[in-house]
């Protein structure tokens, strides 16, 4: 909740990164995925790092699995680009349920072509899951394009 105005599951919402921690308030736990600091072990598999969950659910692996981290199956944690990092982070997030995202900094690192295939393909998930996802940005032109999906104080 932001300004006592509750987030709508499925969809997507933008902030600057200080705004998260001194102004929203939510219910569930965040699960944060920071473009600089990954939770990725490096001496394992991208496929080992995808399944540390023991309890995940397995239908959401496989389902998103297949369509985003397929080639990177036997790839060490040490070698995964930064997004093949965050799709193993984000369906490992998925499998094990959690509902809120704050995804940090990716819009800021990324070429502006995979953001936007990164937004398209967060924005379905979203939806069709009923996750709350807050992307951290620093970039206006960002605040400017979503205007009725940012977070304010």
């Amino acid at each position: 909740m932001l300004n006592k105005q509750p987030l709508e599951v499925g969809q997507i919402y933008f902030s600057q990164p200080e705004l998260l921690k001194t102004a929203l308030q939510l219910p569930n736990q965040l699960f944060t995925i920071d473009y600089a600091q990954p939770k990725i072990l490096p001496f394992l598999s991208g496929w080992d790092n995808l399944l540390l969950p023991k309890d995940a659910d397995q239908s959401v692996i496989s389902i998103l699995t297949d369509q985003y981290v397929k080639k990177v199956r036997t790839t060490q944690g040490s070698a995964l680009k930064p997004i093949d990092q965050f799709w193993i982070q984000f369906i490992r997030g998925l499998a094990n349920r959690q509902q809120v995202f704050v995804l940090a900094r990716y819009l800021d690192q990324l070429a502006p072509r995979d953001a936007r295939q990164l937004l398209n393909d967060v924005r379905k998930i979203a939806a069709d899951n009923e996750l709350i996802i807050i992307f951290t940005t620093v970039q206006e032109s960002v605040f400017e394009s979503f205007k009725k999906q940012v977070l304010t104080r």
